[in-house]
Parts: C-alpha cells; structure tokens; sequence
C-alpha cells in the first residue's frame, strides 16, 4: 500500500485555564505543555483499530519471547545487569508482580500503511500526561468531541492500579510514584499516576522524588509528613531499574530484600527491564521470522532493502541510534550516554511524514490491553526535543 502523507487539522493552542477548568492545571505548568503542538493528527478509524490490534498482539509475543529466554537461562544475553537477574525471575514467575503500563512505539499505522514495532517502552513509559489529558483537553477546548480519540490511558490505569491493588490483600493500600528530583517530566507523570491511585481505591497515594523515600530492611518503604511517618507498600517508579542498579546500588539490594520477603510492590516489575531490552526484539525475529508487526532484528550487521537502524539495547529517547542507508551512507548518528552497551541492528522502517517533511512516530500505551494514543513528531530521530501532537479519530 503507498504511504498516504499524514494529514493535520489546526487548532487553537491550550491555554492554562483549559486544563485549570478541569484540575488538571498543575499539568500544563509542571509538563511544560508548551511543547504540544496547536494541531491534530487525522487518523482514520481503521487505522487506530489497526493500531490497537498491534499493540495487543505484539504484547502477547514478547511476553512468549521473554518466557523462552528466561526457560532456556540467557537472561545474559538481553543486557540486563547481573545482579538483576535473580529479581527478574522472582517477580516473573510470581504473577502478583504486575506490569501495570508500557507504550509501543511504532513506525507506520498512522499513514494507511500497517504498524511496525520499532520498540517497547516497558519499564518507565513517560508521555503519559500528554497522551491521557493534555490532548483530550485540547479537543474539548477546541469544540470537537473529546471522544474522537483512541484515548483510554487514564481509564484503563485506574482499572489496572485496582487490579494490583486487589492481588496483594496483605499489603496497606499506600502508593508512592516515584521519580527522579531533577525531573519535571517525571514529576508530572507521577502525578498522574498518584490520581489514578487515589480513583484505584488507594486510601493514601503521593507523587515524591525517590529520594523523599526511605527504606528499611525487613521493615519497608517509608515516607515522613508532617512528623508522622507512613508506611508505603506499594511503589511505581519513573526511575529506570539500570539506573537504580547503576547509580544507587544500596537502593536497589534494599529493594531486592523487600520484594523477595513480600512487603512491598514495585511497578513496573524488574522483569520490565527485560522486555524493554532492544535485544528481545532479535529474539523475537528469530522465534517468528515475517511477522507482519515485527521488523527484521539481529544482533550483527546485516543488508536490508530500505537500509538499517543501529541501536543500543538499552539506550532511552532516541540516544545513541544511527541509521544506514543501503549504500552505507549515515543518514543520521546520533549521539548519546549509551555508547559502551551492546548493540543490535533492525530494519529500517521510515516513519511517515507530513507535506513539510517532518516525522511522526506513533505511541501505543498498553495497560492490560491497548489503551490510547500518543503521537511524537521530529525529525529522522526523535530525541527528548521531539514534539507532541494530539490526534483526531475520523
């Protein structure tokens, strides 16, 4: 099928007052909501279907790919740091370890053309506020039905943030979402996750930097207000696992003992860290070559009609990513922090554009099921600078 360009509809910006009418203003002035563009993508109704349809399936292949690797012991193979291996089994095989949220980004879907899984966002998935609330508010400022959307983020959070609640009756139903102090995007997103907590049936839910915590082993997460000191069983966190391990080691075996002794839960799990490993997407090729969602993956250097992209295996917003014409021409390297990890090589798959040659990437959040939309725009590449444009369901 030829690519149709992607086709936009102008809107007016969002103004503070918008998101302020509905409690949400904190959102626009800690997301720097700024950076959403006064537009909206125009998708045809088959092709979010589409879109959904992939993300639901793909799920259900890396989970597969994931329970091969751990069955054959090559956890090595995907990256992860060895002293997460252990926690990764653990909380895999306990089902009460839930992975509450991931996102899909993929290339295609949004211009006629079927999804291709570029990667999954599975253990710290930000571009939540933008996708749950910041676009839905921006239609109904704009007068158009705010149900145009596939756009059932908060929705289905609430209803997966319940659903971990309810298997852990042992535990007080205490959240805190965690994030690094330096970020305000983290900030945000963890605010809505603290929200949808509260919605969730959590009786005490805070948004706190991780460091406000503190752990104590045999006894659990903590937190102080006020004087008084809260015990806190259940923790999300927009903090990397490979972070933790990396930069706070003592965290992370403090954690360790408390997951394993069952007194308290963290989402995403640690097994998140292993289906976000760009190296399961060559396991995945390997275990079903051609399928139509997937893009050809090898740990090695290969020859691909449309070129190849070259991609670290943990690598986050576009860092550390090159892409290779079939010629060998570098139509774009990207630099980044990542340059001593491992790499793999997947096909290149050009994310559809619009009249002035901009890209689009689509964003898939999965929470339980497929759950909504979110789209990025930029340039070959998109980095942290990349743009948010809302979409319009026709």
């Amino acid at each position: 099928m030829i690519p149709a360009p992607i086709q936009l509809r102008d809107l007016w910006p969002l103004a503070p007052d918008h998101l302020d009418d509905a409690g949400w203003g904190w959102l626009y002035r800690e997301a720097g909501a700024g950076y959403v563009a006064p537009e909206a993508v125009r998708v045809r109704e088959e092709d979010a279907d589409a879109l959904a349809e992939a993300a639901d399936v793909l799920y259900d292949l890396l989970v597969e790919t994931l329970d091969d690797v751990i069955a054959a012991d090559r956890l090595a193979t995907l990256g992860l740091p060895e002293r997460t291996h252990r926690l990764v089994r653990h909380t895999w095989e306990d089902e009460r370890h839930w992975h509450v949220l991931s996102r899909f980004d993929l290339s295609g879907g949004l211009d006629a053309t079927a999804p291709k899984l570029l990667e999954l966002n599975a253990d710290t998935p930000t571009m939540l506020p933008e996708t749950a609330i910041v676009q839905w508010a921006l239609l109904k400022a704009n007068l158009l039905d705010e149900a145009s959307q596939f756009n059932l983020v908060y929705e289905r959070l609430v209803d997966t943030l319940r659903h971990w609640r309810g298997l852990w009756p042992d535990l007080a139903p205490h959240l805190a979402a965690v994030y690094a102090a330096a970020s305000d995007e983290d900030a945000a997103n963890a605010q809505v996750v603290a929200e949808a907590a509260r919605e969730a049936g959590f009786t005490v839910a805070h948004a706190l930097p991780i460091d406000a915590l503190t752990v104590s082993p045999g006894e659990g997460v903590f937190v102080e207000h006020d004087g008084a000191w809260t015990r806190l069983d259940f923790v999300y966190k927009f903090v990397p696992w490979e972070w933790i391990v990396d930069d706070e080691p003592e965290l992370f075996d403090l954690l360790e003992g408390l997951i394993l002794d069952d007194l308290v839960a963290v989402a995403n799990p640690p097994y998140a860290l292993a289906l976000q490993s760009k190296a399961l997407l060559a396991d995945a090729w390997e275990r079903t070559p051609g399928h139509p969602y997937l893009l050809e993956a090898h740990r090695t250097p290969f020859a691909s009609p449309e070129g190849t992209v070259e991609k670290v295996i943990l690598g986050r917003e576009g860092a550390n990513v090159r892409i290779i014409a079939p010629d060998g021409q570098v139509l774009a390297d990207v630099d980044g922090a990542y340059a001593d990890q491992p790499r793999i090589w997947q096909a290149y798959h050009p994310l559809p554009q619009d009249a002035q040659g901009r890209s689009y990437q689509a964003g898939v959040f999965f929470s339980g099921e497929a759950s909504g939309l979110g789209i990025r725009r930029g340039s070959l590449v998109l980095d942290n600078g990349a743009e948010f444009v809302a979409h319009l369901v026709e």
